[in-house]
């Protein structure tokens, strides 16, 4: 196994023309030589990472700011997605997978008007069915406001977290594991903010997407300050575990609007500190209300004891994590010390983070048959459940330093 600047390389000659690399590596991808400012400096690292994204398919979009990166203005190229895949994966085994206490479910996007807790909610109508409203005899010039108000109530609203849909599934779960006490539902799906025009007040003028991992964790009163702290403990060491500079990531607390403690796991972006993911304690009036009247069906046993159990919501944005690993994993070195502006931008991921795993690629040669190794080597990878990437498929003669940097 040989080291090189841009990962562990094994290399295996075919006929003395092809040289196959297979790039297990921590360090991912070796970038071109590109111009940044001379220092260090938080904006001349913003710039660069921003540019990186664009460049390399991590992110697509145009304009690539901050603000627009961290509201969900963006989509993911095909190497984001791959990275954004691998983090899903991480978090379902680290949460789901491993664990015999936490079931996984699935949840609508509409939920009620009234389990909305903003006041600037986001709604679905078909355009065809409202105009057929406006349009019909019976709607005067004081029907319009009344007939939005029904539609809006019998559409729902679009959610902006997966709170709701934990909560709503809590009573058939806790049948599912025999009312025994404690025990977690996780869900990961695409939610939906509004972003308030800053020109025009508080109206809305576009909607931000999100994917957000969420766990609901359900404990007695007696033991949920513990299990907060456990929590709160294993997702700063989830996050720190795959990031080459594990301090970035830090807590801090502070209360909600209705006084209730919120800890924060955040990460230092060159720009400053972002919150990645949250965690909120709350009591047993939160499943009272969600499941009003007969309160026996709440009951779960902890122990000997029937108790209605407290709830610790645990939400990470999958988005910003993203985000935060590649920022994490961006280095950038001098080259020479004649042009100290030029640096090599590289990116060092953890390796079970990385997009793709082997690169298979070859130089100048019988180009047919080599190509043709190197297909049946790039499906046997596959199907074992390896990411490959197809470098044997330039037909141009690139040479093979190049290769390993695309």
């Amino acid at each position: 196994m040989a080291a090189s600047g841009i990962g562990r390389c094994t290399w295996k000659r075919y006929n003395n023309h092809a040289i196959v690399a297979s790039h297990f590596f921590k360090n991912l991808i070796s970038l071109k030589h590109r111009r940044c400012s001379g220092g260090n400096t938080g904006h001349s690292i913003e710039e660069c990472l921003f540019d990186l994204c664009k460049r390399r398919h991590f992110i697509s979009g145009d304009n690539l700011t901050k603000t627009s990166l961290l509201q969900g203005f963006h989509s993911l190229g095909p190497l984001g997605k791959e990275l954004k895949k691998n983090l899903v994966t991480q978090w379902w085994n680290s949460i789901v997978l491993y664990r015999e206490e936490v079931l996984a479910i699935d949840t609508l996007y509409h939920i009620p008007l009234q389990a909305h807790a903003s006041k600037n909610p986001l709604v679905t109508i078909c355009s065809e069915s409202w105009k057929s409203h406006l349009q019909g005899k019976d709607c005067t010039q004081d029907k319009p406001v009344p007939l939005l108000e029904n539609t809006i109530r019998q559409n729902g609203v679009l959610r902006e977290d997966l709170l709701y849909g934990a909560l709503q599934q809590y009573v058939s779960c806790l049948d599912l594991m025999n009312k025994k006490l404690p025990f977690g539902l996780a869900e990961i799906g695409k939610c939906f903010n509004p972003i308030p025009d800053k020109n025009v007040g508080k109206k809305v003028s576009s909607i931000g997407e999100q994917t957000l991992a969420s766990l609901t964790w359900f404990s007695s009163a007696k033991t949920a300050s513990q299990w907060r702290d456990y929590w709160l403990r294993h997702r700063l060491q989830w996050w720190q575990k795959f990031a080459q500079s594990p301090s970035s990531f830090s807590t801090s607390d502070h209360q909600d609007d209705q006084g209730r403690k919120v800890s924060e796991i955040q990460y230092r972006f060159p720009w400053g500190k972002e919150p990645i993911e949250s965690l909120c304690s709350k009591d047993d009036s939160t499943l009272l209300q969600m499941h009003p009247g007969n309160n026996t069906q709440l009951h779960g046993r902890d122990g000997r004891k029937s108790v209605i159990p407290y709830v610790l919501w645990v939400s990470g944005n999958l988005e910003r994590g993203l985000l935060a690993y590649l920022s994490d994993a961006l280095q950038l070195s001098e080259t020479s010390r004649q042009t100290k502006d030029l640096r090599r931008q590289v990116l060092k991921f953890h390796p079970a983070l990385t997009p793709f795993k082997v690169a298979v690629d070859m130089v100048k040669g019988p180009a047919m048959e080599l190509r043709l190794v190197c297909q049946g080597m790039a499906s046997e990878l596959r199907e074992n459940g390896i990411s490959v990437w197809p470098g044997y498929s330039e037909t141009s003669h690139v040479p093979l330093e190049k290769l390993f940097t695309r």
